[in-house]
Parts: structure tokens; sequence; C-alpha cells
């Protein structure tokens, strides 16, 4: 266990309570929020050691209410505190070039030991005030994608769907928006916040990465995760609606005549809905008064149980590049017995679809967008890093067939 810091001396962050315990900053954070992912005892843990280190998440408001000051710093007073100009402050704190990095040094040192940070607001404010009367107001907006592969953009089509409505989303309110890979080999996650701060980057979209993966610097930030787990994501986030999209596949299907309607999504894929798949499924067959069917994970033992329960449809994931579709259709052609319908809940648009395939068409475009819309609201609201409520949109997809 690291040596604990006496709080008299240096101002204890998450970062320190989190070496003292032994564990990720993120854990520190969840725990501090009473997060349900972390157990009782872990929880206790870091809350006595963070007592005992003297942490306080508004440290320099407490300090500055009792001593009967105003509650925030501002950059005047880290200036002040430093022995330069605001606007040399302001350069220094952004990453600007063209400051002395001694003098760099010693600003964000005031910085830190007053718990300033950086008001976005004001930063875009002097931008709008910049181009009134010259043109469009035009920001930037960064997007973090933490797919292990090298530029995994290109050969995945549901992150292509996302980036580009985004993108078209931020630009109709007057953003930019740049992509970074999280993984690259050159880059650490301080080196990329830097470029994000140079850059006046004042919010973050989160592609593909887990609560695991999230770094402290992006706490700098104001975030929202693009199609998160809704149980899992530690910022606000967008999400496909799925507990409406397997009602739509029931109600759809429960129109053709079919009752005995098979669940064929696999575990995992549930899991990440946060079993809402599978409750909407068991939802129908209550209000509906039929038995509920679970397809084989199986291959051995799916013949024998479509002999014995004679499905009338089958819901599930990705049917095709599953390979139950051909099982179905060739189990079909050797037993004779009439082939079931079939709807696949995550279709993307303009997929070309086997005839007789239905299914639900995943809301990619209409996350990115909506993810878009709740940066620049947090950006105006001056949300950023941890929030104190977590606030999710989840979006409907369509059915087709």
């Amino acid at each position: 266990m690291t040596d604990l810091i006496s709080p008299k001396t240096k101002k204890v962050t998450q970062s320190d309570v989190a070496k003292a315990v032994g564990v990720s900053v993120m854990t520190v954070s969840k725990a501090l929020r009473a997060h349900p992912d972390i157990s009782t005892a872990t929880r206790e843990n870091i809350l006595r050691l963070a007592r005992k280190l003297g942490y306080r998440k508004d440290w320099f408001a407490h300090r500055l209410r009792g001593a009967g000051h105003r509650a925030s710093p501002t950059l005047a007073d880290v200036a002040k505190a430093a022995g330069v100009g605001a606007s040399t402050a302001g350069r220094a704190l952004r990453g600007a070039k063209g400051v002395d990095p001694e003098t760099a040094m010693r600003i964000h040192a005031a910085a830190e030991a007053m718990a300033y940070r950086v008001e976005p607001n004001a930063r875009y404010l002097g931008q709008l005030s910049r181009t009134e009367g010259k043109g469009v107001f035009h920001a930037t907006l960064g997007l973090l994608v933490g797919h292990k592969d090298r530029d995994p953009v290109p050969h995945i089509p549901h992150y292509r769907l996302m980036i580009s409505a985004a993108r078209a989303r931020a630009a109709e309110q007057g953003y930019g928006l740049d992509v970074f890979w999280v993984y690259h080999p050159v880059m650490s996650s301080k080196g990329l916040a830097r470029v994000l701060r140079a850059r006046n980057i004042p919010g973050l979209l989160l592609l593909s990465l887990g609560p695991h993966e999230v770094q402290q610097e992006w706490m700098d930030f104001a975030c929202v995760h693009i199609g998160a787990d809704p149980g899992r994501s530690l910022f606000s986030f967008t999400a496909a609606d799925s507990f409406t999209a397997m009602e739509k596949a029931c109600s759809n299907l429960a129109e053709r005549g079919c009752r005995r309607i098979a669940f064929a999504v696999p575990r995992g894929r549930d899991a990440n809905s946060g079993g809402r798949i599978r409750a909407a499924w068991l939802q129908w067959h209550h209000q509906s008064r039929q038995r509920p069917l679970t397809f084989p994970p199986i291959e051995s033992q799916r013949a024998s149980w479509m002999v014995r329960k004679h499905p009338d449809a089958i819901i599930g994931w990705e049917v095709v590049a599953s390979g139950l579709w051909e099982w179905l259709k060739d189990f079909h052609r050797k037993s004779k017995i009439p082939m079931p319908l079939v709807a696949d809940l995550h279709l993307l648009p303009d997929e070309k679809r086997p005839r007789g395939l239905c299914g639900h068409v995943w809301p990619y475009a209409s996350m990115g967008k909506a993810a878009v819309d709740m940066i620049i609201g947090q950006i105006h609201r001056n949300e950023i890093g941890d929030p104190k409520i977590l606030k999710g949109t989840l979006v409907e997809g369509d059915w087709v067939g």
C-alpha cells in the first residue's frame, strides 16, 4: 500500500486515494458515488482511507467558504498566484504555444493548488465574440474510438453510421468533429488530453469504451457515451431501446398469427442490454398467456428441439452472420417441417436481407445524432467530468419486413 499523503501539505485527489487503496481511479470515483458495481466492503474501505487522507471532493470551495470568500477560483486568481497576466495564464492552461515552459509549469502548479478548472463556456464565448459579425461560429468536438484494432472505422459498418451521423449533426450546430483512436501506440492518455486542450475541444463522445478504459484525464471534459450499456456507463449516454425493439418484434409476429415465439438471442448480447431484451420477451409471453420457448444455443440439440416444440417464429440476433438462418433452411429441407418465421433484432440500414427475413433496424445513426445534442447541452451547462446525475437517451429503431 502506498504511503499516506498528509492533507496538510498537499491537496488529496482521487488518484491519491486510488494509490493508497490499490485500486483504479475509476473504482474510487464509482465508490464515492455509491455505484452498484462496487461492493459494500470495497466502498467502505475506500471511504475510510479517503477520510484518513483528508480527501474532499470540493476541497477549494470548502476552504473558501470557511474563509468567507467566493466559492470558485478564477483565471485572474491563478494568474496573480503565478505572477503573470491573465492572457498568459489562459494560454498556458489551454496548452497553447508561445509560453515559456517554466512559466507554464508555475501556472499549472498554481491552478492545481487552487483546484481551478478551465471554464469551457468562457472559452467559447470568447470565440463567439471574436467571430460576431465576421462569419458563423464554429468549434470542435472530439470522438474517442476505443476499439483495439488500428483505425477500425472503415471495416465496422455501425461505427461509420454513428460517426457520419454525429459529424453531420455537429455541423448543423456549428461544430466540427475530430476522431481520435485511443490506443494509438505513440500517444498516451495524457498526451491525448494535451492535444484535446490545445485544440480547444470541450466535449468528448466515447465510442466502444468500457468503464475500465476511461482515463482520469478525460474528467476535464464533458463526456457522453454513444451506444453504451445503460447499466455500466460512467457518463451520460445514448443507447438503442432494446426493450422496445423486442416488444415490436413480438407484436409484429403476433399480428402474423404467431403464438409460439422462441428466443434465440445470445446470452451475452442480452446481458449487454442489462437483460432488457429477454425481459420484454417474457413480458409479452406473460400478457399473451403463452409458454416461453428458448432456442438451444448448442447446435447438436436444435434438431430434436425443433421436432418437439414446433415454434411459429424465432427471434435472433444477426441470424445470417451467426449461421442460424442457413441452419434453419437446411433443417427445413431435410425434415420437411414448416420453417418458422425468423426475425432479426439487429439489422443495419440498407442491409441486404434474405427473402422472408424480417427484423428491427438498429438506430445507430440516431444514437450518433442524439449524443451530439447531449454533449452540446452539457457544454452549455458546464457539466464536466463525473456527472452528479447520469442521463440517458434511449432511441427506437424501425421494423422492416
